[in-house]
């Protein structure tokens, strides 16, 4: 089986989250997903916005994908879209930057 490679970012994008986590008080962008305040953010999320994925329409292992990390750690709703499990992979893996265009066809 091939191994994904870690997030694709830059280095500035990459200095930028990790600066951010560790003032956060959080050693890694894992840690924080795992936090109380990521999984209300999570569910908060939900509760105005359908749970299923902006690219294929699937509603199964629903995830967050940050469109930005400028607010991270208060991340506004227009930040995060709705990705089933599989697309996330596939931004990450690709390096696929998701914009505007996209998002209006939806």
């Amino acid at each position: 089986m091939k191994k994904i490679p870690p997030f694709v970012w830059n280095d500035q994008e990459r200095t930028f989250i990790k600066y951010n986590l560790i003032s956060m008080g959080f050693k890694d962008l894992l840690s924080y997903r795992y936090s109380e305040y990521w999984i209300n953010k999570y569910h908060d999320y939900f509760l105005i916005y359908p749970k299923k994925c902006t690219r294929c329409g699937s509603n199964k292992k629903i995830q967050l994908h940050h469109l930005t990390y400028e607010h991270l750690g208060n991340e506004k709703s227009k930040d995060l879209i709705p990705l089933c499990k599989q697309c996330h992979l596939w931004v990450h893996k690709e390096g696929w930057r998701i914009r505007n265009e996209f998002l209006s066809l939806f």
